[in-house]
């Protein structure tokens, strides 16, 4: 019981560390940064992006599901 509880403990900590560093105040300044400039480039709102077809998309995400279970340990 001990051991779970402490791989527990030691998996919870690296989350919350992670959470820390990723919500620190210069990573939301950088995040803030970058939509500012994928949105306005140059200052100047940026055009539409054309829509991609359902084929397209159903492609993505299909990719982007097998990518994701890849990366899953054990599964």
């Amino acid at each position: 019981m001990r051991e779970i509880t402490d791989s527990s403990h030691f998996d919870f900590r690296k989350i919350v560390d992670h959470v820390d560093s990723m919500t620190s105040p210069e990573q939301v300044a950088d995040a803030v940064k970058r939509f500012r400039d994928a949105f306005w480039p140059n200052g100047i709102l940026a055009e539409t992006v054309p829509r991609r077809d359902k084929d397209i998309r159903m492609r993505t995400r299909v990719a982007g599901k097998t990518k994701l279970l890849e990366i899953m340990p054990g599964e």
